[in-house]
């Protein structure tokens, strides 16, 4: 059983690694206004 902490650490490596992969995935449309507010909002998601 992992402990909270444990548990944090490894749901903050694995939304880093999505945000990360989401970004990589969506450079070649990073240009586009949409894309850009798309991610701001996910990154806000995540803080919450």
């Amino acid at each position: 059983v992992m402990t909270m902490t444990a548990r944090a650490y490894w749901q903050l490596l694995r939304n880093s690694i999505y945000v990360l992969w989401f970004v990589i995935n969506s450079m070649c449309k990073i240009s586009n206004p949409w894309f850009l507010s798309l991610i701001v909002e996910h990154l806000n998601l995540l803080n919450v």
